[in-house]
């Protein structure tokens, strides 16, 4: 596979968006989890588990947004 110069610099561009994207997400994970997970631990879990951990986490929000308990 060859690149020119300008698709290289997108492609890197492309990896740079998913890593912000990526620890943006552990960041977020980490918060949630308010002390049950460090940001090294989140660092350390596997996409599939880290999927499973931010879905769980969208649940309880629409959860406690339903049913009007204090989130924080």
């Amino acid at each position: 596979m060859t690149l020119n110069n300008q698709e290289i610099a997108e492609y890197v561009e492309s990896l740079e968006k998913e890593s912000k994207a990526l620890i943006k997400q552990l960041y977020t994970l980490a918060w949630h989890m308010r002390g049950g997970m460090t940001l090294d631990e989140a660092f350390q879990i596997s996409f599939s588990d880290r999927e499973i951990v931010m879905e769980l986490i969208k649940e309880r929000m629409e959860i406690t947004k339903e049913s009007h308990l204090p989130f924080f």
